[in-house]
């Protein structure tokens, strides 16, 4: 054999033996790109409203009689702009923490709602201060005088509006609470006059009415007396002053009754009486009923007086 062939054949054997046992090759480098980067981008046209403080008033104060308003301010953060704010939607609840809840229906006497916070130029969003981001919006609340005195809690939520196009708006909302205190409002009513009539001396009048209401929202004592004219260091022994002569304390008389007779009916006094009436505060939200009470009165015009008489009685009320 010649040296020649046998090289050829030492030759693919081993390579044979190569392919065999799985020993790795050496090849030259591959040149070329494998890696490519793609951007990616999103434009974020809303993000939501953020309530960070509610503040009311505190303590709120009721007026004997009517309502008042409880104005409520929501403290927004909005990245869009506070005017994103403002040209959305606030409403709020208010309710007595002891008394009510959040869900419950409204009630004068301990839960109010709000749908439309901004629908006075009172209650709008503006902007706070010079920043470009941040809001206050007010809801008011017109709270009756006989509500609850005690912890109130309020719930404001404020939602901004973008539109996507057509008829497609996308609402975000937040909401924050806030509480304040309704102080106790101890008030009553009475008529401003109580007009016997025409009568001449010797004679009775007929038994007159006078309601007392409790003009507030905790319950009341009565107290009560009474002087002639309108000053009471001049004429506070007597009950009516006249051009002629004086009707004293005693011709003057009331009862809680209407039956009762001259005789077992209560004096007039010069000094301020307790008369034995407690008034509950009103919680019925149409008509006055036990927040009232009816008192009778009733005068006897003596001899050595004439013409016309006039006199002063003086009501107060104390917590019960």
């Amino acid at each position: 054999m010649s040296k020649k062939l046998s090289l050829g054949i030492t030759i693919v054997m081993l390579i044979a033996s190569v392919i065999i046992l799985g020993v790795s090759v050496y090849t030259p480098e591959v040149i070329g790109v494998n890696t490519s980067i793609t951007k990616t981008y999103l434009n974020i046209t809303n993000t939501p409203p953020e309530v960070y403080k509610v503040e009311c008033q505190n303590p709120a104060n009721l007026q004997p009689g009517t309502t008042t308003k409880i104005n409520c301010t929501a403290y927004v953060y909005d990245y869009n702009g506070w005017q994103d704010v403002a040209n959305g939607t606030v409403n709020g609840t208010f309710w007595h923490i002891d008394e009510s809840s959040y869900e419950a229906a409204d009630n004068a006497n301990n839960h109010y709602t709000n749908v439309t916070c901004l629908s006075t130029e009172e209650e709008s969003c503006l902007q706070l201060g010079s920043s470009a981001t941040n809001a206050t919006c007010t809801c008011s609340f017109s709270v009756q005088y006989f509500a609850y005195n005690g912890t109130w809690q309020v719930n404001i939520t404020v939602s901004d509006t973008h539109w996507l196009g057509g008829d497609n708006p996308l609402n975000l909302t937040d909401s924050g609470t806030g509480f304040t205190n309704i102080t106790p409002l101890v008030a009553l009513d009475v008529p401003a006059s109580l007009d016997y009539g025409d009568l001449a001396v010797t004679q009775y009048s007929s038994m007159k009415e006078l309601n007392i209401t409790n003009f507030g929202n905790v319950g009341i004592n009565i107290s009560m007396y009474g002087y002639g004219g309108d000053n009471y260091t001049l004429f506070n022994n007597t009950a009516l002053m006249c051009p002629v002569g004086n009707i004293s304390l005693t011709y003057e008389r009331w009862a809680r009754e209407s039956s009762k007779a001259w005789a077992d009916m209560y004096n007039v006094t010069a000094v301020d009486a307790k008369m034995d009436i407690n008034i509950p505060k009103r919680i019925d939200e149409q008509q006055y009923n036990n927040s009232r009470n009816t008192t009778y009165w009733k005068v006897y015009v003596p001899q050595g007086v004439g013409g016309f008489c006039n006199g002063s009685l003086v009501f107060s009320a104390q917590k019960n």
